[in-house]
């Protein structure tokens, strides 16, 4: 794993995979007001539950206020963003 990198907007956190040898990944992870670690748990307990072709738009993570805006390109892309408070943790997945 690398170095979380700060950005304008927060802090850029490694990608997570959820099958080894594929695409099946989110990227573009961004923790602000939170940690890497904390936004990687989120990202993976999102993966976990919410299906981004039939889930909801809009739905909650624990605390955290969740959407998905999704993009048809080659293959559907979801756009997440998780708000909780202060805390804001944004990522991409296919």
């Amino acid at each position: 794993m690398t170095a979380a990198a700060t950005t304008e907007v927060g802090l850029a956190c490694a990608d997570v995979g959820f099958a080894p040898q594929s695409d099946n990944i989110a990227s573009h992870i961004v923790a602000t007001g939170t940690s890497c670690p904390e936004a990687q748990a989120l990202v993976r307990k999102v993966a976990a539950v919410h299906d981004l072709t039939t889930g909801p738009r809009e739905f909650t993570s624990g605390a955290f206020a969740c959407s998905v805006v999704t993009e048809e390109v080659a293959l559907p892309v979801g756009h997440y963003t998780c708000l909780e408070g202060a805390k804001k943790v944004t990522w991409d997945k296919n």
